[in-house]
């Protein structure tokens, strides 16, 4: 099942006041098995517009991430962050891959650029725990 990730852009106006939110924060997050894999640090922004700050949470599911969101907790949360910040976040579904298509239909992304194989028959004599787990099924 996909993870679930919330992508967040912000402007904030007041640090102090800010925290608030962020305290608030902690207890659905938790709730809901958020973690940050992206928390402000250096962009660049080679298109379009941007915000001062980013964020990318990922939680175990859409579903977690949708109720995280729609959760009272977070929904008091919000209350205290709108009056000193602006915000843009996307609550979006992750993507799984399905590793047997990759190596049935793509071993060039997979071995191919690594090892300069063409036919599969030249990547299936690799060792590696991808192919064993693909020879296995």
């Amino acid at each position: 099942m996909p993870k679930g990730y919330w992508i967040v852009r912000a402007d904030i106006t007041d640090q102090e006041q800010y925290k608030a939110y962020m305290a608030a924060n902690v207890a659905p997050f938790r709730k809901y098995g958020a973690r940050f894999l992206v928390r402000t640090g250096r962009f660049e922004n080679p298109d379009g517009t941007s915000r001062t700050r980013n964020a990318v949470i990922e939680l175990p599911t859409y579903n977690a991430a949708v109720d995280c969101w729609r959760s009272t907790e977070c929904q008091e949360a919000i209350k205290l962050r709108q009056p000193v910040s602006k915000m843009d976040i996307v609550v979006t579904e992750g993507y799984e891959s399905d590793w047997r298509h990759e190596l049935e239909h793509c071993p060039h992304r997979l071995y191919g650029w690594r090892y300069g194989f063409q036919k599969k028959s030249e990547y299936m004599e690799i060792k590696s725990p991808l192919i064993e787990r693909y020879l296995a099924t």
